[in-house]
């Protein structure tokens, strides 16, 4: 066997042993890009669910500023005429509940039949009507 012979026969088997290193190396490479794309995929399924949950929670305080916002908008640009009506309305129904609370108050003192809490209760009532007819 000539130097050329043992030259040639150690190439082709350091070329089929590159070529196995090769093959070997590309397989590895088929497994990890499959490990990868799996996890990939469940890092995906796991952000979805992620962002709908999260979605639908700024999405519904989103929703609730936004109804804020137009609130005090629409109560800003009212009409002063309605505004005016709107309170004239809370002032009588302050005026209803007091005038309700008074008569439930003055039917409990009748009740008791208590003379000097029936006098305390008129004069009360008596000084509470000048201070009403003065300031109007």
């Amino acid at each position: 066997m000539t130097a050329f012979d043992i030259f040639s026969i150690t190439t082709s088997v350091v070329s089929i042993t590159l070529s196995i290193v090769s093959m070997w190396m590309a397989f590895k490479s088929v497994r990890d890009s499959e490990t990868n794309y799996n996890k990939t995929q469940d890092l995906l399924t796991s952000i979805k669910e992620t962002s709908a949950k999260t979605e639908a929670i700024v999405g519904k305080h989103f929703s609730d500023l936004m109804n804020t916002i137009l609130s005090i908008v629409e109560s800003a640009s009212m009409k002063p005429e309605l505004k005016k009506v709107e309170l004239q309305i809370e002032e009588k129904k302050m005026e209803f509940a007091f005038q309700k609370s008074a008569q439930e108050m003055i039917a409990k003192v009748v009740e008791s039949g208590d003379r000097e809490r029936i006098d305390l209760m008129l004069n009360s009532f008596e000084r509470l009507t000048k201070i009403g007819n003065e300031n109007q």
